[in-house]
């Protein structure tokens, strides 16, 4: 059985516990600090395939209490959007998605542990699912892919374009998104997605018209 620690986080804590080797956050007071409704959340993570959902492994007042892994919160703290919560929680939420994964790996690589200090970071499967559920946008990896190159912030041979490289980590087979520069990521396809849209609406329009109609009529007659 694993300990709890306590992480220290603006102005409150995490408490988190190792499992196979890795940190897991114990769900319910980190929402609670966040203000958020943890039963809300909890059956929004029991519904995503890409969630680690657990008990915590230990035998104190915490056994049973939820852990999450480090991504599977990310991944849950990035479908909260800031302005649907309380104001005076805006900016800790904020933090929370900016910082909590860094704090977390400092934490558990104190004492120069085996434990992989590689940034936590989202895949472009990952990607795919917060862009279709925080921003209503559906792209699977190979759309996505293009997409980034359409949008400016990939060059043509597959890799980012000098100002967005920090929004991107490499991890030797794979790029991948850092969880805290993803919104600018997002706004940068949401604007293409909204082009694609307008012109394909513009395309509608012009077929629908009635001089575009009665020509295509005639054609056909």
């Amino acid at each position: 059985m694993s300990d709890i620690v306590t992480i220290p986080f603006h102005n409150g804590e995490v408490l988190a516990v190792e499992a196979d080797g890795k940190p897991r956050v114990i769900l319910r007071p980190a929402l609670e600090h966040l203000g958020v409704d943890y039963s809300t959340q909890l059956a929004k993570l029991r519904r995503r395939s890409w969630a680690s959902v657990g008990l915590c492994p230990t035998q104190d007042q915490y056994r049973d209490m939820v852990t999450v892994d480090v991504r599977t919160f990310l991944m849950l703290l990035a479908t909260i959007d800031e302005s649907r919560v309380a104001p005076e929680v805006r900016s800790l939420l904020v933090a929370y998605q900016n910082e909590v994964a860094d704090v977390i790996d400092r934490h558990f690589n104190r004492d120069g542990s085996a434990y992989d200090p590689a940034p936590f970071t989202w895949t472009f499967d990952e990607a795919c699912a917060i862009l279709r559920q925080r921003y209503g946008v559906r792209h699977n990896v190979i759309t996505l892919k293009a997409a980034l190159i359409s949008s400016g912030l990939f060059k043509q041979v597959g890799s980012p374009k000098a100002d967005f490289e920090n929004c991107f980590y490499f991890t030797g087979s794979a790029w991948t998104v850092h969880p805290h520069m993803f919104k600018r990521v997002a706004m940068r396809l949401l604007r293409l997605d909204k082009a694609i849209r307008a012109s394909h609406d513009e395309q509608l329009a012009l077929v629908d018209s009635p001089p575009a109609a009665a020509a295509l009529s005639a054609a056909g007659g």
